[in-house]
C-alpha cells in the first residue's frame, strides 16, 4: 500500500468515534465491499432475528400471531416506526410492504387526481415502468408522462424540474439521489416549489434512507417510497416502504387489502373496508415475518448510532476516496462524476472500459457496481467500510488501469 495513503487512513481511523461499526456486520472474507448501495451487508443482529423467527414458527406455529414477547400481528407496524426514526418520520407515518415497486403503485393509486405524471430521464427504471403502466391502466398514453431532461454527466438541474411542472402535471416522482451519478436533489425546496404549482411529489429515497439526515415530517414532505436493503441493511428482498405525512390522514387507499384494516376490525372481516387511521391503511397482504426479521435486526444493530453520525462518517469516507481517485485514477483516464456538493453516498466514476474494469475488480475480491455503459459506482457505506479498505480499493483500481488488459464486451454489457 502507498505509505502516505495508509498513514492518512490510520490517522483518520484513530480519530473516528465509529471506526468499530463494521465489527457489528458480517463482511465476506478477503473482500473489499463497495456495493452497499445495491445490497447492504448482513448485521450480526439480523442473523439472530431470523433464527428467532424460525424458532417462533417451530414452537408457536399459528399462535405466534398473538403470543410471545413480540407478537407477529403488530410487528410490521413496530418495525415500520423504527424505520421512521431513521428518516425523521413520526409514529404511524411509515408503512412496510412487499416491495418499493408495489408501494409506488399504491401511492399513485391513492394520490393521483388525473393529469400528467412528471419523472426525470435518469429515474431508476422501476419508477418509470410504474408511471407508464399506471397511466396505461387509466387509458392515457406516453403523452401524459412528462420527462425532465438531464444534463452532461447524468446530472439534473432543479430549475428544469420546476420548469417542467406545468399546469397539467399533478404528480411528480423524483429521486433523493440520482442512482447513477450520485447527485443529491434539494428535496425540501423542490417539494415546496412544486406544491406551489399544484404538484404532489413522491420521493424515491432508496439511495438515501438510513444514510441521510432526513427530516421528512418537519420538512413537510408529502410522500416517499424506498427500499430497505441498501443503507438500512434489511437483507435481499427485504420489505419496501412508504412514507405519508400525517396531514394526509385518514387515507383512502387506491389499492385495498385486508392488512390495511384497522387492527380492531381486521378479524371481524366486514364487507366494507375499514382502514387503519394512519399510513398503515396502505398495507395490502400479510407481511412476511422472515423478511421483517433481517430488517429488525439491522435496525437494532445501529439503534445507538445517530443518523447524523452515519451521514458524517459517509461524507468523510467518500471525500478520502475521492481525493485518492483524483490523485491516482484521473490521470489514467477515469472521470469522477459525482458532484462535490449536493452528493449522495457513493462516488460514480466513468471510464471507457468500465464494464471490463468492474469484472476484473470482482475477480480481485473488490465488489463494486457497474452501470451500463461506462459507470462504476463505489459506495463507502458508513456502517461497514473500514478506512484501509479505501486505500486497497484505489490501489487495485490503479493497478488494473495501468495493466490495460481489457476484456471484450458485447452491446448488452455482458461478458462473452
Amino acid at each position: 500500500m502507498r505509505e502516505d495513503w495508509l498513514e492518512q487512513a490510520k490517522t483518520k481511523e484513530a480519530a473516528d468515534p465509529w471506526a468499530a461499526l463494521p465489527d457489528r456486520f458480517v463482511i465476506p472474507p478477503h473482500t473489499l465491499y463497495f456495493d452497499g448501495n445495491s445490497l447492504g451487508l448482513m448485521s450480526q443482529k439480523s442473523r439472530e432475528r431470523v433464527e428467532a423467527v424460525l424458532d417462533e414458527w417451530s414452537t408457536l406455529a399459528v399462535l405466534g400471531w398473538d403470543r410471545g414477547r413480540d407478537p407477529w400481528f403488530t410487528r410490521s407496524e413496530r418495525v415500520a416506526d423504527a424505520v421512521g426514526t431513521r428518516i425523521g418520520a413520526r409514529p404511524g407515518e411509515v408503512v412496510l410492504g412487499a416491495s418499493t415497486t408495489i408501494m409506488l403503485h399504491q401511492l399513485l393509486a391513492t394520490f393521483y387526481t388525473g393529469g400528467h405524471i412528471l419523472i426525470d430521464s435518469l429515474a431508476f427504471p422501476t419508477d418509470r415502468y410504474v408511471a407508464e403502466s399506471f397511466l396505461s391502466q387509466r387509458g392515457r398514453g406516453l403523452e401524459s408522462l412528462v420527462v425532465v431532461p438531464s444534463g452532461p454527466g447524468d446530472l439534473l438541474n432543479p430549475e428544469d424540474i420546476v420548469r417542467c411542472a406545468t399546469d397539467d402535471v399533478c404528480v411528480a416522482i423524483l429521486p433523493s439521489v440520482v442512482f447513477t451519478s450520485g447527485q443529491r436533489l434539494p428535496m425540501e425546496e423542490l417539494t415546496r416549489e412544486l406544491r406551489h404549482r399544484g404538484v404532489m411529489v413522491i420521493w424515491d429515497l432508496s439511495h438515501s434512507a438510513g444514510l441521510f439526515t432526513h427530516q421528512l415530517h418537519d420538512e413537510n414532505i408529502d410522500a416517499a417510497v424506498f427500499c430497505t436493503y441498501k443503507y438500512l441493511h434489511g437483507g435481499p428482498g427485504s420489505p419496501g416502504a412508504a412514507f405519508v405525512h400525517q396531514r394526509h390522514w385518514p387515507l383512502n387507499p387506491g389499492l385495498k387489502g385486508w392488512w390495511g384494516s384497522a387492527n380492531d376490525q381486521q378479524f371481524l372481516m366486514p364487507d366494507d373496508f375499514r382502514g387503519a387511521a394512519d399510513t398503515s391503511a396502505l398495507q395490502l397482504g400479510t407481511p412476511s415475518m422472515l423478511a421483517l426479521a433481517g430488517l429488525q435486526g439491522a435496525l437494532e444493530a445501529v439503534a445507538d448510532v445517530p443518523v447524523e453520525a452515519l451521514w458524517s462518517r459517509s461524507h468523510t469516507l467518500l471525500r478520502f476516496l475521492e481525493q485518492m481517485a483524483e490523485e491516482a485514477l484521473v490521470p489514467l483516464g477515469v472521470r469522477c462524476m459525482t458532484p462535490k456538493t449536493m452528493r449522495g453516498g457513493h462516488l460514480a466514476i466513468s471510464h471507457a472500459e468500465a464494464r471490463s474494469l468492474s469484472v476484473k475488480l470482482r475477480a480481485r475480491g473488490a465488489i463494486s457496481d457497474f452501470r451500463y455503459p461506462h459507470i462504476i459506482r463505489l459506495a463507502p457505506v458508513p456502517t461497514t467500510t473500514r478506512w484501509h479498505d479505501l486505500v486497497a480499493l484505489v490501489e487495485t483500481l490503479e493497478e488494473l488501469l495501468r495493466a490495460e488488459d481489457w476484456m471484450a464486451i458485447d452491446d448488452t454489457g455482458r461478458v462473452p
